[in-house]
């Protein structure tokens, strides 16, 4: 798969939570798209290929620990990764590493803030008054902690035309059912390369167009860079819920992705990801 001149991208997983980049650092991704061996070059701080998150009545829980069927580049026409739900993230004191209270987590899902454009550049504004000042704005750095899981889910990924087809394959039978309220599929690369956006409704964004959460009303979301020559393209099954999202703060988050959002009763879910160069998608804009 060659989608750069003489830069080969590959397809990467791993048991541990690599790459490890701003905020979602300790996080378990997906498949990661790279053209450097696994590193952050395209996903920054994304998350990857097929990652699944739980929102639970009193937090959300991540993927903190994984098994893998392959360790680094996939070499095989499918793979598996095994997540382990079992990472919250709270807010903790300063100069203390006990739990304080809630952050309620991740912009990415709920942080109405993030929703319009006023709301993003007052939260920059505010980084920025911070850095000159030594002020801490926010108050209380995030952090994530491990505890109890709420069990495992298995994603597997089968790859067809030179692995640019990924068609994402999760089984969520082995989660606890009690207080869960929805289930999110994350798809994210980096939010400063892939800054442009469209989908099958004839939505056309670019950069801070581009918010986060806005449902999409279509069945294939596409982010792509074009600096990269790359795209990913998400096709949302039939009956289910999708929401776009871009947001970058400065080296702390930076993403780009489609998320799923599925009823707390789902057992099992596809879906595919295409991934390639500008040129090959439909309709390509030059």
């Amino acid at each position: 798969m060659n989608s750069s001149g003489d830069n080969r991208l590959g397809l990467y997983l791993s048991k541990d939570p690599k790459p490890q980049c701003g905020k979602a650092a300790p996080i378990q991704k997906g498949v990661v798209p790279s053209r450097k061996q696994g590193s952050a070059d395209l996903c920054e701080e994304g998350i990857g290929i097929g990652v699944p998150l739980l929102k639970y009545r009193r937090d959300f829980y991540f993927p903190g620990t994984a098994t893998t069927s392959e360790e680094g580049k996939i070499t095989s026409q499918r793979a598996w990764k095994k997540f382990d739900l079992n990472l919250i993230d709270r807010h903790q004191k300063k100069a203390s590493s006990r739990p304080e209270t809630f952050s309620w987590v991740y912009q990415r899902l709920y942080n109405r803030t993030y929703k319009t454009a006023l709301g993003r550049r007052l939260i920059e504004l505010s980084g920025r008054i911070a850095g000159s000042t030594g002020v801490n704005v926010e108050g209380r750095p995030p952090a994530f902690y491990r505890v109890k899981s709420k069990g495992t889910i298995t994603v597997d990924y089968e790859f067809e035309n030179e692995k640019q087809d990924i068609l994402v394959s999760m089984n969520l039978e082995g989660i606890d059912r009690e207080g869960l309220q929805e289930i999110f599929l994350s798809n994210e690369m980096g939010g400063i390369l892939f800054d442009a956006y469209r989908d099958d409704t004839g939505v056309r964004l670019r950069r801070d167009e581009i918010s986060g959460w806005d449902k999409i009303e279509g069945r294939e979301a596409t982010f792509y860079s074009p600096a990269a020559n790359l795209f990913f393209k998400v096709s949302i099954p039939d009956g289910v819920r999708a929401f776009r999202g871009r947001e970058i703060i400065d080296d702390i988050i930076s993403w780009s992705g489609v998320i799923l959002s599925l009823p707390p009763s789902t057992k099992s879910i596809k879906y595919l990801v295409k991934i390639g160069p500008v040129s090959e998608m439909n309709g390509a804009e030059k």
